[in-house]
C-alpha cells in the first residue's frame, strides 16, 4: 500500500513466523507451570541401619581394611607412644579424642565410598581411596553430631549432682533423639555435598514422619 504500510495479511504471516520460544528473560513463564519435583522419600533410622548392614555384608573386605587402618591403627599408635594406658587425665582425654576422630573419619569414608559405588561392588583400593577423598562433608557433619553428644554428656554430669537416675534417663533419651532425627546427616552431607547445618536440616526432613 501507499505510505509504506504492509498489508494486514503480510503482518500476520510475519507474526506467525516468530519462534515459539521468545528470546527474553522469563520466557519460560509463558509455557505454563513447571512440573513439581518430588523430593526423596522419608527414611527412618531403622531403614538406615538395615541398609548399613547390607552394605557391610556386600563390601566386607574394604570396610574391614578401613577399620584396621583408621581405628585399629589409631589404637596401635596410641599404644606405641604410651598414651593408651596413661594415668594422666590430659593424655586420656587426647587419646579418647583421637579414637573418636578416627571412628568419625571411618564412618564418613564408608558412607562416601558406598554412595560412590552405588549398587556396584568396588575394588578395595577404589573403595578406600574414593571414600577418603569424598569424606570431608560427612566428617564435618559427624563432628557436629559428636559435639551434640558431648553437650549431652556435660548435661548429664551437671544434672547428676542432683539426681543420678534422672540424669542418666534424660541423657539416654537425648542421645536416642539425636540418633533418630539426625543419623542420616552424614550420608546426606556426603551425597549432596552439604555443610554441617544444612546436613542436619536435610536429615530432619528425611526422617520427618518416621521417627517413632
Amino acid at each position: 500500500r501507499a505510505g509504506g504500510h504492509r498489508p494486514r495479511a503480510a503482518r500476520r504471516r510475519r507474526l506467525c513466523s516468530w519462534p515459539r520460544t521468545p528470546p527474553f528473560r522469563g520466557a519460560s513463564r509463558l509455557r505454563g507451570p513447571r512440573p513439581i519435583k518430588k523430593g526423596p522419600a522419608p527414611i527412618s533410622s531403622i531403614d538406615l541401619l538395615r541398609r548399613t548392614a547390607e552394605t557391610w555384608w556386600r563390601d566386607f573386605a574394604p570396610i574391614t581394611l578401613l577399620a584396621l587402618m583408621l581405628t585399629t591403627g589409631t589404637d596401635l599408635i596410641l599404644y606405641l607412644i604410651g598414651a593408651a594406658h596413661s594415668p594422666d587425665p590430659t593424655t586420656v582425654t587426647l587419646a579418647t579424642t583421637a579414637r573418636a576422630l578416627a571412628f568419625v573419619l571411618f564412618f564418613s569414608a564408608v558412607s562416601a565410598a558406598t554412595l560412590l559405588g552405588g549398587v556396584r561392588r568396588l575394588s578395595p583400593r577404589t573403595y578406600i581411596v574414593g571414600g577418603l577423598k569424598l569424606a570431608q562433608p560427612g566428617l564435618v557433619a559427624a563432628l557436629l553430631l559428636a559435639a551434640m553428644f558431648f553437650l549431652v554428656l556435660i548435661g548429664e554430669l551437671l544434672l547428676g549432682l542432683v539426681s543420678q537416675t534422672l540424669a542418666r534417663a534424660l541423657s539416654i533419651a537425648a542421645a536416642a533423639g539425636i540418633l533418630i532425627i539426625w543419623l542420616p546427616a552424614i550420608p546426606a552431607a556426603v551425597a549432596e555435598r552439604l555443610g554441617p547445618t544444612a546436613a542436619l536440616r536435610r536429615a530432619a526432613g528425611l526422617t520427618r514422619g518416621r521417627r517413632w
